[in-house]
């Protein structure tokens, strides 16, 4: 066995971008702002009706994208590969590359927000908190021009 293998695989794997449906990026990046305005008052009603319909907003795009991905399946069976695009709804949806690190924490940030806002407790907060804390800084995106 040699040692060192697993953590450069996983810093690899941490490294790799994935395609995300535009859409269902735009959804997650929106919850991430209605969480932070619900950890600062969470008993708020504006703030839990924000982020409720957020989250709502981003079942129906899920919906969406299952949806196309079960008609393809049910359709092709196996002779077309799916769309690449993570959530996509047609076969020309257009993806975000994010990284998956930031992707995965996320998916994370979604279940924790729906858990805090189902019951609103001091466990299920903290998990949010610990959540939002754990978004990787993926930092400004680059402007494609020269400085």
């Amino acid at each position: 066995m040699m040692f060192g293998h697993r953590k450069a695989r996983d810093e690899e794997a941490a490294d790799v971008e994935v395609a995300v449906e535009v859409h269902l990026e735009d959804d997650i990046v929106h919850i991430a702002s209605c969480v932070v305005a619900f950890l600062e008052n969470p008993q708020h009603p504006n703030e839990r009706q924000a982020l409720g319909a957020a989250l709502e907003e981003l079942d129906e795009q899920t919906a969406l994208g299952d949806a196309y991905l079960n008609n393809n399946a049910s359709r092709f069976r196996g002779t077309t590969e799916p769309s690449p695009v993570i959530g996509a709804t047609s076969d020309y949806s257009p993806g975000e590359d994010v990284p998956s690190a930031l992707f995965n924490s996320q998916v994370i940030l979604v279940k924790a927000a729906k858990a805090a806002l189902a019951t609103t407790t001091p466990a299920t907060l903290s998990m949010l908190q610990r959540a939002l804390d754990n978004l990787p800084d993926v930092g400004p995106p680059e402007s494609g021009t020269p400085d």
